[in-house]
């Protein structure tokens, strides 16, 4: 017991390297058998299967045909309702997107413009033929004026081709219009073609209603102090306007049955 006492460290120490000496014989033996381990691919641990992802394929799909949000009229979100005072000072609702401005014009009718040339006669050497020009940007030209012509003589607004049945006594003329046409004058018959349109229109709304008759293409009107607006064309069914703002409209015409 005595010589445990006096060298106990020393045994310790015995026992120690031992133990090291054994862990270094044993660990090359058990490198390649971890490294092995440590390849092999993990064994399947997913015991419910595939997971079903069509219903968010669906859903993801339906994404590609989404159609934008509709935010115009009559959505109020952007485009908020306008009122309008009367001149009798009640209020009025305007409820759609063209009920203010040149898109509330009314038209109340269209008229036809007539091109007119009627049998007047024979005086001296010249025949007398009747023009009527309703498209006439004067209107004083407007009306009725008479062109005296010779056979072939031009004149504003056509060329004498032919008389007949006789030249001191004729009862028709045949004329060549601006446009290249050929028209049968005769005194039981005038020739007219229609030239172009006029129109009547009506703005309801305040500051009005107030009426335009007989607006011509390229005449101006107004209902609103702050804007200049146009005729840019008219035709049987339409009429084209615009304003000084550069807005343009156009308003189809159904006439009365």
């Amino acid at each position: 017991m005595e010589f445990l006492k006096n060298h106990y460290e020393k045994l310790v120490l015995v026992v120690v390297l031992a133990a090291v000496a054994v862990a270094v014989f044993i660990l090359p033996m058990k490198v390649p058998a971890t490294v092995e381990a440590s390849e092999a691919p993990p064994a399947s641990t997913n015991a419910f299967g595939p997971l079903d992802l069509s219903t968010n394929e669906l859903l993801l799909s339906s994404l590609d045909h989404l159609k934008p949000a509709d935010l115009a009229w009559p959505h109020n979100l952007f485009n908020p309702v306008i009122w309008l005072r009367k001149a009798d000072k009640t209020l009025t609702k305007i409820t759609n997107p063209n009920g203010v401005g040149l898109g509330a014009i009314r038209i109340d009718r269209i008229l036809p413009l007539y091109f007119t040339l009627t049998f007047e006669g024979f005086i001296a050497d010249k025949y007398k033929i009747g023009v009527i020009q309703e498209t006439n940007q004067n209107p004083n030209l407007r009306g009725k004026t008479v062109a005296f012509a010779k056979l072939q003589e031009k004149v504003d607004t056509f060329r004498l081709l032919s008389v007949g049945p006789e030249p001191e006594n004729p009862t028709e003329f045949t004329v060549q219009l601006n446009d290249g046409k050929t028209a049968v004058v005769s005194k039981e018959k005038p020739y007219s073609a229609v030239e172009g349109y006029a129109v009547d229109l009506t703005y309801p709304l305040p500051p009005g209603p107030r009426s335009f008759n007989q607006l011509r293409v390229g005449q101006n009107f107004n209902f609103d102090p702050s804007e200049t607006n146009k005729i840019v064309d008219i035709r049987s069914n339409e009429v084209v306007v615009s304003s000084s703002s550069g807005k343009r409209v156009n308003l189809k015409y159904k006439a009365a049955q």
